[in-house]
């Protein structure tokens, strides 16, 4: 068992990477397996373990608990799953966060706790004091791991304060696809209850709502002499971006996935239903005997009644969510498997992911693309 557990998002990779070494350099006799962060070289799980299992042991009984919090953090379902659960079992956490960030970024209760600031040489001595008092060690002299301070407060400084990624969205060519303007893959792996899933890609959203289409949206209403339904960004205190769509649902926002995210077979949606919502995912089928070829709709509803047809190219399939934080719930559909029981029956194998269409009144924060 780990007497340090880091929680972090994976873009935090290379702050994440600085505490662990700032850690072991300060603290005399602490070990690599005295260390949970698992994006880290060397501190991450062993193999032939139950990774979900070992995690949410790890992460309760680690007397220290280190929370890295940023504005991508924040916006892991993951991290604040962690975050809640150290919470709500009473132990004690560490926060972290750049100097430029307010703790309110955080869901309430949490958001109450004081935290220590990445890029202050203060705070961060007062880290390395708090946990050697409880972890009973002795620390270095301070000339050993002053070098590192000055390398996390330079991190920090690069990769927060200046917000690259509102800076990408806003220099970047309105023509230039969504995945490749903003830093949106990722490869982490994590264990489901039945499989090994990786996260390749994530559909997000522009700062600007006129960027919308700009950025592999297309809006189109039934009637091109109506007005287009109303589209904004938003944000809460869990995603800083979300989109928010207030509209009939004869208004239809398609986003054709790239051909690049073929091996994609899991899309996963975090949402906020209205009255009168549709999340549809588009793929293209092939007839089990011969060549014929064709595009089909599932239509993702919230639920436990049976699937049920509604045309030829269209079944309504029903997911039960996962509640994540607050009212948000995140539905995972495995569209191969969702294909088998529907146009299965009818003679139809899974191709490939087509796109995916939003219709209605609903708020979306991420949609995951995972194979």
């Amino acid at each position: 068992m780990p007497k340090i557990f880091i929680s972090h998002s994976k873009i935090d990779k290379r702050v994440a990477q600085g505490i662990v070494r700032l850690l072991r350099l300060s603290l005399k006799k602490l070990e690599a397996e005295d260390i949970r962060c698992t994006s880290v070289e060397g501190y991450g799980l062993d193999g032939g373990v139950r990774i979900d299992d070992s995690l949410r042991h790890e992460l309760l009984d680690s007397p220290i608990f280190i929370g890295l919090i940023t504005q991508y953090s924040v916006q892991s379902v993951w991290v604040l799953f962690e975050l809640g659960a150290r919470w709500g079992a009473a132990r004690s956490m560490i926060l972290l966060l750049p100097s430029k960030t307010s703790n309110e970024i955080l869901p309430a209760p949490i958001s109450t706790l004081t935290a220590l600031q990445i890029d202050s040489r203060p705070d961060l001595l007062r880290m390395i004091s708090q946990v050697a008092n409880e972890l009973g060690l002795d620390e270095e002299k301070a000339y050993v791991y002053t070098q590192e301070i000055d390398e996390i407060i330079s991190i920090v400084n690069e990769q927060y304060h200046a917000d690259p990624i509102l800076e990408d969205i806003t220099h970047a060519d309105p023509s230039t696809p969504v995945h490749t303007a903003k830093q949106l893959t990722f490869n982490y792996g994590f264990r489901s209850s039945d499989s090994t899933i990786i996260l390749k890609y994530t559909i997000d959203f522009d700062y600007k709502t006129s960027q919308i289409e700009n950025k592999g949206w297309i809006i189109t209403p039934e009637n091109p002499e109506q007005e287009k339904p109303n589209v904004q960004i938003v944000s809460d205190t869990n995603f800083i971006k979300i989109l928010n769509i207030e509209s009939f649902k004869r208004y239809r926002m398609d986003r054709e996935i790239d051909h690049s995210y073929n091996d994609c077979t899991v899309v996963e949606y975090i949402v906020k239903p209205g009255e009168d919502y549709s999340l549809y995912i588009s793929a293209y089928v092939k007839k089990t005997s011969g060549d014929s070829k064709q595009q089909v709709w599932l239509n993702i509803k919230i639920g436990s009644q049976n699937n049920t047809k509604f045309k030829d190219d269209e079944w309504t399939i029903f997911v039960q969510p996962t509640p994540t934080v607050a009212d948000w719930k995140m539905l995972s559909v495995n569209v191969p498997k969702s294909i088998s029981e529907t146009f299965g029956n009818e003679g139809w194998d899974f191709v490939r992911l087509q796109g995916i269409r939003v219709r209605g009144s609903i708020m979306v924060a991420r949609i995951h693309l995972y194979k």
